[in-house]
């Protein structure tokens, strides 16, 4: 899922809605997994702050170091965020 919340709408809990209930979609199948997990650009403070929000923990931060890899990604960080359910 890509949850995007425009500048406009920001501030009023909409993401923190659209989180749950893409946690809720995922708890309806008979496979009920045990984390979700969200990774993100190091630079994204909204969703990070959005998922936490939520009950994410971040998991990781990986730094791209190679000057080859850093040409070709938005971002040099990337954050990996749990939350059990």
């Amino acid at each position: 899922e890509c949850i995007y919340t425009k500048t406009e709408f920001r501030g009023l809990g909409m993401a923190s809605k659209l989180i749950e209930h893409c946690i809720e979609g995922a708890l309806t199948g008979d496979k009920k997994p045990g984390e979700a997990e969200i990774q993100l650009l190091g630079n994204n403070e909204a969703a990070l702050r959005s998922y936490t929000k939520c009950g994410f923990l971040i998991r990781e931060q990986a730094t791209a170091k190679d000057a080859e890899n850093l040409t070709l990604l938005a971002h040099h960080t990337r954050v990996s965020l749990t939350k059990p359910l």
